[in-house]
C-alpha cells in the first residue's frame, strides 16, 4: 500500500479526530478502540493531553507526545470518510469566525 501521508488533525469530542490527508480525504478516526489493545492510550481519556494532537513530521502520522502515536496507515484505514474537504473545512471555520466576532 502506498503511503497516503497526513496533513492536518484536528481533535473532536469523544476521543475522535478530524483527519485531513494529502490526498484530499478527509475521516473521522475514534481513537477509543486503541485502547483495548495498547492500554498506554488510556492517557487520552484527559481532555487537555488529547487536544495536543499532532502531525507527526512529514505527515507520516500523529501524536501527542514521543510514547502515544498513530500511523497515517492505521488512520487511513480505520477512519470514516466523510464528505468534507479541507477547502469545506476552511470556510466552516472563516464563517463561524465571523459570527462569533459579531
Amino acid at each position: 500500500m502506498l503511503s497516503i501521508k497526513v496533513d492536518y488533525v484536528v481533535p473532536l469530542n469523544d476521543m475522535q479526530l478530524l483527519v485531513f490527508f494529502e490526498n484530499g480525504v478527509v475521516k473521522k478516526f475514534d481513537v477509543k478502540p486503541i485502547m483495548k489493545d495498547y492500554p498506554e492510550f488510556e492517557a487520552l481519556k484527559n481532555p487537555d493531553i488529547f487536544n495536543l494532537v499532532q502531525v507527526e513530521p512529514g505527515g507520516y502520522g500523529i501524536s501527542w507526545d514521543e510514547n502515544l502515536d498513530c500511523s497515517e496507515g492505521e488512520l487511513w484505514e480505520n477512519g470514516i470518510e466523510i464528505p468534507l474537504d479541507t477547502a469545506d473545512f476552511v470556510s466552516y471555520i472563516k464563517y463561524i469566525s465571523t459570527k462569533c466576532s459579531s
